[in-house]
C-alpha cells in the first residue's frame, strides 16, 4: 500500500511517501529531499517500532548537524583522494570537504537535492529520479539517476530493497564516475545509542586507511578479528564507545559496473538487539560496504554520538584512484550503472 502526505513547510516538493508490506507488519517512509529513508518500522505486539534515525519534519533535514540521515549519496559515495581524479586525459578537481579529500559527492551532493518521486511496484514502492547536470559539484557529464525502494513480506516483518540505476546522457563527455549508496543510520535497540547490539559481519576483510580515513589501496583482515585469513569473523557486541568502526569491508573483488547482473544478493551483516528482540539482516550485490558506528553523530537535543550504525553498500573507496577498481565506477555512454541492496527487519 502506498500513501503520500505533506512533510515540509518550506518545500512543498518534499513530501512523505509511505509504503506498507502486504502482511501489514512492515513499512517504510521516504522523502524527496535526498531520496531519504525517514522511518523503517516493524509491528511488534500491535505497535510500530521505528529503527531508522530521522526527523519528524522535512524542514529539519536542512539542519547543518544532519549527518546524512537516510539519504542517497552521490555522485560518488565515501572519499576521493585529494578531491581529484583523471578521466579521458583531463584532471578533474572536486571540493576537498573532508581532510583534504572529497567526501560524499562534495558540498552539495545528491543528499541535498530534491528528487522527483512516483509510486512503483503496484503500490509497494517509490521510484525517485534525479538529473544531475554536467559539472554538478565538479563532476563531468549529465547523469540520470533512479533509486527505487520496494517493500516485501518477510516472516515477522518485512524487507526494504533499494535498487540503484544511473546512465550518462547527452554528449558533453565520453565518461563520468559514479558510486551510489544510502546513508541510513539504524538503531534496533531500546536505548538512545546502539550499545548492546550484536553484530555479525560476513567478511573480516577491510580497506586499510590512513589517519585521514583514506584507503591505502591495501586489503587486510580488520584488526578487531586478529590475523585470521579471509572469512566470516566471530560475532561481537557494540558497547557505549567501542568498538569504534568506520571502515569499508570487502565482500568480493567484483568490478562490474552493474552488479545486479554479475552478483546475486549476498549477506553483508546481521544485527540483533536482545533488549527488543529485533533483527536487521542486510544483503547486497555490491563488493563492499562501509560499517560505521556513528561516533560523529551530534544532533543537538535529538541524537547523540552512536545513536545509530550505518551499512553503506558501495564500490571500493577511492576506486577512481586505484587502477584495479576503476572499472566499477567509470561510466561511459550507452552503459548502465546498477546495484541492489536489501534490509530485512523482523522480531523474535
Amino acid at each position: 500500500m502506498y500513501a503520500t502526505s505533506e512533510f515540509d513547510s518550506s518545500n512543498s516538493a518534499n513530501r512523505l511517501h509511505t509504503v506498507t508490506s502486504p502482511n501489514g507488519l512492515f513499512r517504510a517512509a521516504l522523502c524527496n529531499y535526498g531520496a531519504a529513508i525517514v522511518r523503517m518500522e516493524v509491528q511488534v505486539a500491535g505497535a510500530w517500532r521505528n529503527v531508522a534515525c530521522g526527523f519528524d519534519a522535512g524542514d529539519d533535514y536542512l539542519r547543518p548537524d544532519n549527518p546524512y540521515f537516510g539519504a542517497v549519496i552521490g555522485r560518488v559515495a565515501n572519499r576521493i583522494r585529494d578531491g581529484r581524479f583523471e578521466l579521458d586525459g583531463q584532471v578533474v578537481q572536486l571540493a576537498q570537504n573532508n581532510f583534504g579529500h572529497c567526501l560524499h559527492g562534495g558540498e552539495k551532493g545528491f543528499d541535498k537535492a530534491t528528487w522527483a518521486a512516483a509510486p512503483a511496484a503496484d503500490g509497494l514502492g517509490v521510484a525517485f529520479s534525479l538529473l544531475s547536470p554536467d559539472g554538478d559539484q565538479g563532476f563531468p557529464g549529465e547523469l540520470a539517476v533512479t533509486v527505487t525502494y520496494t517493500v516485501a513480506d518477510a516472516p515477522r516483518g518485512g524487507t526494504l530493497t533499494l535498487e540503484y540505476e544511473a546512465a550518462l546522457v547527452g554528449d558533453a563527455v565520453a565518461h563520468t564516475v559514479v558510486n551510489l549508496t544510502n546513508h541510513s543510520y539504524f538503531n534496533i535497540g531500546a536505548e538512545a545509542t546502539i550499545a548492546g547490539t550484536r553484530v555479525q559481519l560476513h567478511t573480516n576483510q577491510h580497506e586499510v586507511v590512513d589517519a585521514t580515513s583514506m584507503t591505502t589501496g591495501e586489503v587486510a583482515t580488520f584488526p578487531l578479528f586478529g590475523s585470521a585469513p579471509p572469512g566470516v569473523p566471530p560475532a561481537f557486541e557494540l558497547g557505549p564507545v567501542e568498538p569504534d568502526v568506520d571502515h569499508c569491508f570487502v565482500l568480493s573483488d567484483d568490478v562490474a559496473l552493474d552488479t545486479r547482473a554479475s552478483s546475486g544478493l549476498r549477506p553483508m551483516a546481521e544485527l540483533y538487539a536482545p533488549a527488543t528482540g529485533l533483527h536487521l539482516d542486510a544483503a547486497t550485490t555490491e563488493p563492499c560496504f562501509q560499517f560505521y558506528t556513528g561516533k560523529y553523530i551530534d544532533v543537538a537535543g535529538k541524537f547523540p554520538a552512536r545513536a545509530g550504525f550505518c551499512l553503506e553498500s558501495s564500490r571500493p573507496v577511492n576506486a577512481t584512484g586505484v587502477p584495479a577498481w576503476r572499472p566499477s565506477v567509470v561510466l561511459g555512454a550507452g552503459q548502465t550503472y546498477g546495484s541492489r541492496t536489501a534490509f530485512t527487519l523482523y522480531s523474535d
